[in-house]
């Protein structure tokens, strides 16, 4: 399942079928924008190394910086017209999509652009992806699929978030 921000360059995938090797990683969510300065942490999977076997190595990546600015209301009209987060980090091509934690551990922006060579980043955050579907949902043998977004589920406590969102 997949589903797509109309403006902000976010979207939000779910595997109907996961393999069983991924791991079940259930961060807590915040829509807190963090203080200026802050230290933050961006994960992301770098861009793979191919082997001459025919093998990719992917490993998860850490990079941290700090938190330079919020754009309420976009940084731009053309690239980022949708609300932003200026950070530090350096954010490797490839590495789009990937969670943004705060200080205390939570999830509050996505990696979103980075200018290669800078330390100049901008996330997306966390409240662009809030209106979109994260689950269907089968009520009944004969019934249609209901879609679940990602704020009902953190509504109804299926998704972590710090402070509760209502």
């Amino acid at each position: 399942m997949f589903s797509s921000h109309p403006t902000a360059d976010v979207a939000l995938g779910v595997l109907e079928h996961p393999p069983g090797y991924l791991l079940n990683i259930v961060p807590t969510l915040t829509t807190e924008c963090p203080k200026i300065g802050e230290r933050i942490v961006a994960v992301a999977y770098d861009k793979g190394t191919h082997q001459r076997n025919r093998q990719i190595s992917i490993e998860l990546k850490y990079m941290s910086g700090r938190f330079e600015y919020a754009h309420p209301t976009g940084r731009d009209s053309f690239m980022l017209p949708f609300p932003c987060y200026r950070t530090s980090i350096v954010i490797p091509g490839g590495a789009s999509g990937g969670p943004v934690f705060d200080a205390r551990g939570r999830a509050f922006g996505i990696n979103c652009t980075g200018y290669e060579g800078t330390a100049v980043s901008y996330l997306a955050r966390v409240e662009e992806v809030l209106s979109l579907v994260a689950y269907r949902m089968m009520l009944g043998p004969n019934q249609p699929p209901t879609d679940r977004t990602l704020l009902q589920l953190a509504q109804t406590g299926h998704v972590l978030f710090s402070p509760k969102i209502s």
